[in-house]
């Protein structure tokens, strides 16, 4: 759709799927952003324009920036950390702990996740260093918004891929006749 968009009218919806990879492409500089900082690589930056309540819930305008937020909803319920507030002031995003030891983010108890007991046959919640007193021995597998936090961070890497200069909504001159 974005290929067939004249140049001069639908800028604004390319604005919106804008992401930025820090590390790879420079700091957009920008006040008005959101950030997914994936506790297992890559930070991502994307432009906020604004806030809308659907079904009751707040969230952002921007397509890019709602799917930083998602992945910041999913990271806070997986990773122990704390909300960062953004430049503007208003905006927050999560950041992981990370165990000095392991060099990894730490993994929440999820009292929802059952396991095998010992014996392999009843249903468990917990287990010795992952239960709801300590975590400190919780694995992502342990936590069921870790492991969709997992396959979601494609979502931001493939809009990052779509939007950067040689991505696929620049095509090039190859096909313009």
């Amino acid at each position: 759709t974005a290929i067939y968009l004249p140049e001069n009218q639908q800028q604004w919806w390319i604005d919106q799927l804008r992401l930025w990879e820090l590390g790879v492409d420079n700091d957009p500089g920008i006040t008005q952003r959101i950030e997914f900082h994936n506790p297992n690589g890559k930070t991502y930056v994307a432009r906020t324009i604004g806030t809308e309540v659907i079904f009751g819930k707040t969230v952002q305008k921007g397509i890019a920036a709602r799917i930083l937020e998602y992945a910041n909803e999913l990271s806070s319920k997986a990773y122990k950390g704390q909300w960062v507030t953004g430049p503007d002031g208003v905006t927050k995003w999560w950041e992981a702990d990370i165990n000095p030891t392991t060099g990894q983010p730490i993994v929440m108890y999820d009292k929802d996740v059952l396991a095998f007991d010992a014996n392999g046959g009843d249903l468990a919640t917990g287990k010795p260093g992952c239960n709801a007193t300590d975590s400190s021995q919780c694995t992502c597998t342990a936590n069921k918004a870790c492991m969709q936090l997992r396959q979601y961070v494609e979502v931001p890497f493939f809009l990052r891929q779509t939007t950067a200069t040689m991505g696929m909504l620049y095509p090039g001159w190859k096909g313009v006749y």
